[in-house]
């Protein structure tokens, strides 16, 4: 069962891209006004509660580090501006190659490895608005190609002489039947 948490408008373009895939996701956990109207709009249960069993846990723009062996994260720039403010960092830094990268949550920030990044560019766009409008939609292609990169297409996830592999049964229990 997945466990959606999150806040903002990326929040909610992960949450509906998860239910419009076909996954069963067992409660929300809004940090936000906007995520909790969409999850009860959606008829999915929201709840407060931060303790997790064998749940799946998918977060974007969530506020909390969360230990647990089986849980992702969606962050924007995570190439090269890890926690707070990435995007404010990228403009700020000048750069024009802005992304939105999927890893696996660990108790350090935004430190776990990397699933799946999806690369865009953002030349002539200098605000954070402009550069958010443009990255929202590549928040669903990023978490749907990582959830298949982790076994939904089949098998784990090895980069370099590291493998994580999500048990199968787990990953079989969140697609909808």
């Amino acid at each position: 069962m997945f466990v959606f948490i999150g806040a903002k408008q990326a929040g909610v373009i992960c949450l509906l891209a998860l239910k419009a895939a076909g996954f069963f996701i067992s409660r929300v956990i809004p940090h936000d006004d906007l995520v909790r109207k969409v999850a009860q709009e959606l008829g999915l249960p929201v709840s407060d509660d931060m303790t997790f069993t064998n749940e799946f846990i998918v977060n974007c723009h969530g506020r909390k580090i969360i230990k647990h062996p089986f849980g992702i994260n969606v962050h924007p720039c995570l190439y090269g501006y890890k926690g707070a403010n990435p995007v404010q960092r990228l403009i700020r830094d000048g750069n024009t190659t802005a992304s939105v990268g999927v890893h696996v949550m660990t108790d350090t920030v935004d430190e776990g490895q990397i699933i799946y990044e999806e690369y865009v560019d953002v030349t002539g766009l200098n605000t954070e608005v402009e550069i958010y409008n443009k990255l929202y939609p590549y928040y669903a292609i990023a978490l749907l190609r990582a959830l298949g990169r982790l076994g939904i297409c089949g098998g784990g996830l090895s980069k370099g002489n590291q493998t994580f592999t999500f048990p199968k049964q787990t990953i079989e229990a969140n697609q909808k039947t």
